[in-house]
């Protein structure tokens, strides 16, 4: 399979578009707390997730990293067998979940309210 100039100018064309699109209708204002939160955050950084969510959760880990941002992943089976005691106050807990209601995301948010983290 070849792909030529034209196609390849064609996509991100199209990519430009989409990108455009989110631009001017995304709701800006979650996002801006995350930055915020993430900027102002004095522990560590925790992504979470099920499924793919958990691989672009180890994905933005890596980012940050790459970054020199102290990020870690953590997994939401090991988190509710003691993988939070990983985490301590001061951290920032990031879920990334499609729906919002996975179970096993939603099993161990007590626990981390409970050691007031920043969710």
């Amino acid at each position: 399979m070849s792909i030529d100039e034209k196609q390849i100018r064609s996509l991100f064309r199209i990519e430009g578009e989409e990108i455009e699109k989110l631009a001017t209708s995304i709701d800006t204002e979650p996002v801006q707390r995350l930055i915020d939160l993430m900027a102002n955050c004095k522990g560590n950084i925790f992504l979470t997730g099920c499924g793919t969510s958990a691989m672009a959760a180890k994905k933005a880990v890596h980012t940050l990293r790459v970054v020199d941002i102290p990020a870690f992943f953590l997994n939401p089976s090991d988190a509710v067998h003691g993988a939070l005691g990983a985490v301590n106050v001061g951290d920032v807990v990031i879920f990334i979940s499609k729906g919002g209601n996975t179970k096993e995301l939603t099993s161990f948010l007590p626990n981390l309210k409970e050691n007031m983290c920043r969710l």
